[in-house]
C-alpha cells in the first residue's frame, strides 16, 4: 500500500514538473526577425548601389558596391545559416527531452505495476489467511459444540 501511494506521488510529481507553462522569449524573436530584416535590407541597397554604379560607369564606385554587396550577402548568409543551426538544436533538445519524458513514464509505469502485482499478492494472502481462520474458528465452534451435546 505504502509503495502504490509513494508511486502515485511520483506520478504526480513527474506530471506537474512536466507541464510548466514558461512563456517563449518573444524578445529573443522579434530581433531575430528584425535582424535578418535589416540583413535582406542591407542586401537589396547593395544590389541597387551596385546597379546604380554599373549605369554611372565609375569603376571604383562599382567595386566598392561590389565589395558592400559581398559582405551583405555573406552576412546575411551567416544569419540565415545561424538560424537554422539554433532551430536544429532546438529541435533535438525538443527531441530529446520528449524521449526523457517518455522513459521517466515507463519507469513509473513499471513502478506502478510492480506495486499493484505487490499489492494484489498480498490481498490474496490476506484472503487465504482470512479464510484459514475462519474455517479454523468454524471447526473449533463445531467441535465445541459437538462436546456440548455430549
Amino acid at each position: 500500500m505504502k509503495k502504490l501511494i509513494l508511486s502515485l506521488a511520483i506520478c504526480g510529481l513527474f506530471i506537474v514538473t512536466s507541464c510548466k507553462n514558461e512563456k517563449k522569449d518573444d524578445k529573443a524573436t522579434e530581433q531575430t526577425e528584425q535582424s535578418t530584416a535589416d540583413l535582406k535590407t542591407k542586401v537589396d541597397e547593395a544590389k541597387k548601389a551596385l546597379d546604380e554604379a554599373i549605369k554611372s560607369g565609375d569603376k571604383t564606385l562599382e567595386e566598392q558596391a561590389q565589395k558592400a554587396l559581398n559582405d551583405a550577402e555573406e552576412a546575411w548568409q551567416a544569419a540565415k545559416e545561424k538560424t537554422i543551426n539554433t532551430y536544429d538544436d532546438l529541435k533535438d533538445k525538443a527531441n530529446e527531452a520528449k524521449n526523457q519524458t517518455a522513459d521517466k513514464l515507463n519507469e513509473i509505469k513499471d513502478a506502478t505495476n510492480e506495486a499493484a502485482d505487490h499489492l494484489d499478492k498480498k490481498v490474496d494472502e490476506t484472503k487465504n489467511k482470512v479464510e484459514t481462520a475462519a474455517n479454523e474458528t468454524k471447526k473449533e465452534l463445531q467441535n465445541a459444540a459437538d462436546q456440548f451435546k455430549k
